[in-house]
């Protein structure tokens, strides 16, 4: 899991810093920029969540928890 929350960040940062939004190459007005910027982030946030959303429902179905012990066992620790 962590591998997969690294790459997400990474391409993250790889969008945050690409010249998809920058205002020089964009005529447009500057509220619409900030507007999609807002948009792709939202869009990233989504995509994440519903990724993790998934990864944790498959986890359940396929590995399902394993009941507490009910009694635990006594030990002994002798000192040497």
């Amino acid at each position: 899991m962590a591998k997969v929350m690294a790459s997400l960040r990474k391409t993250h940062e790889s969008l945050s810093n690409s010249n998809l939004f920058n205002k020089t190459h964009l005529s447009l007005h500057p509220n619409c920029t900030r507007f999609l910027e807002s948009q792709l982030e939202i869009a990233f946030q989504d995509n994440v969540s519903r990724f993790l959303r998934r990864e944790t429902q498959y986890e359940l179905q396929h590995f399902p928890s394993k009941q507490p012990a009910s009694k635990l066992s006594l030990f002994t620790v002798h000192s040497r």
